[in-house]
């Protein structure tokens, strides 16, 4: 069964030259088949691109690329419903990192096909903190995900078993919005995902527990962001000396400098 699994990934390889692998389940699957796997794999076609539907550190480790961040999920929604602070989110970050290499991708999102279908769309869990949110899964080392709909602003749960359509109207300008958070990523160097970025370094505010702010840097281009992750307006002092500002319930700024 392993041989046949292995021949069946080959031959896309070889046949369609595909660039990469999305594993359902990848953590339920032995460990050392993935290892068997994606050596085979990569002997053919080296920067084949590995993306496991799991959270687990051992299968970056071994055999993957990168890897959905469900617990950073989970805190964007907690925040957004109330439930939870930015101490939460740095709190997650500060775990990916004692848990996980530095070279492995976290994929960020604030949909997918489970979260649509089961918990309700991004608009159901996080209100009027979606957009904010998704434009934080941009500026974060790692990569963002649009799940599919997300980028005409669709606000309707999929039918998981059934074919269902999606109503690809913009009725909530999400395609702009999209297309401008992906070419502010791909024009500045210091967003690109793990080693070719650059770090996140924490600027320090006034208002911890409702602001988060950052800068990323590498190679002279540096992005600084600021992300008010509360319901409330916030009056925002800079330790570093960066110009205080206000902004709005789930507003935010990107400065690119």
């Amino acid at each position: 069964m392993r041989r046949a699994m292995i021949d069946a990934m080959l031959y896309w390889i070889k046949e369609t030259n595909i660039d990469g692998y999305r594993c359902d389940v990848a953590w339920n699957v032995p460990v050392d088949f993935w290892e068997v796997a994606v050596k085979e794999l990569k002997a053919v076609k080296s920067d084949l691109f590995m993306l496991a539907e799991a959270e687990e550190p051992l299968l970056q480790q071994t055999a993957f690329n990168m890897y959905y961040a469900w617990h950073l999920h989970h805190v964007m929604n907690e925040i957004a419903q109330g439930r939870a602070d930015v101490d939460e989110l740095r709190s997650a970050f500060h775990q990916m990192n004692q848990r996980f290499p530095s070279y492995a991708i976290p994929m960020y999102f604030t949909s997918n096909h489970d979260e649509n279908s089961w918990a309700g769309t991004e608009f159901e869990r996080m209100g009027e903190a979606a957009r904010t949110f998704a434009a934080l899964t941009y500026l974060l080392p790692g990569m963002p995900l649009i799940y599919n709909g997300q980028e005409v602003g669709f606000n309707r749960r999929l039918l998981f078993f059934e074919k269902d359509e999606i109503d690809w109207v913009d009725r909530l300008d999400f395609t702009a919005f999209y297309r401008d958070l992906n070419h502010l990523r791909k024009a500045n160097p210091a967003l690109y995902s793990q080693e070719k970025g650059g770090h996140l370094v924490e600027m320090i505010n006034s208002v911890p527990q409702a602001v988060f702010s950052f800068s990323r840097e590498v190679k002279g281009n540096k992005v600084v962001a600021i992300f008010n992750l509360s319901n409330k307006q916030q009056h925002i002092v800079f330790q570093n000396g960066y110009p205080e500002l206000i902004l709005e319930p789930w507003g935010y700024k990107i400065d690119v400098q």
